[in-house]
Formats: structure tokens, C-alpha cells, sequence
């Protein structure tokens, strides 16, 4: 069997307008940081021999600016 443990990840996001046409964006993925563990084992595995592995994606952000023209 192999799956990925739930968990649980935050997400934001903010936007601000100078005026109708212009405006401000950020936004974050992952911003807590959270880890992707995978777990692998069979029927007769025993506890001491299940095989994990951790993947630290980090957090990953967007800036930039919008126009509309």
C-alpha cells in the first residue's frame, strides 16, 4: 500500500486597487509550510520497516501588479 498522510494547508491571498484600472496582488501557497508525507508498507510489514519520505515544498509566493486597459 502507499498513500500520502492528510494535511492540511493554508492558502492567501490579498489584492489592492489604486484605482478601477490598477491595482496590487499577492498571494501564498502553502504559507504554513506543511510537509507531504508518503507512507509505504504491505500486509506482513512490520512497524519498524514501514517506509516514509517527507517532501518540503515550502511555501511558494506570488507578487505582482494588474492592469486594465
Amino acid at each position: 500500500f502507499t498513500y500520502i498522510l492528510p494535511r492540511t494547508s493554508a492558502d492567501v491571498s490579498a489584492e489592492y486597487r489604486f484605482t478601477r484600472k490598477f491595482a496590487f496582488y499577492i498571494s501564498g501557497r502553502n504559507v504554513n509550510r506543511e510537509v507531504d508525507t508518503t507512507v509505504r508498507y504491505g500486509p506482513r510489514t512490520e512497524r519498524d520497516r514501514i517506509i516514509t519520505n517527507n517532501l518540503h515544498y515550502g511555501a511558494t509566493w506570488y507578487v505582482g501588479l494588474k492592469g486594465t486597459f
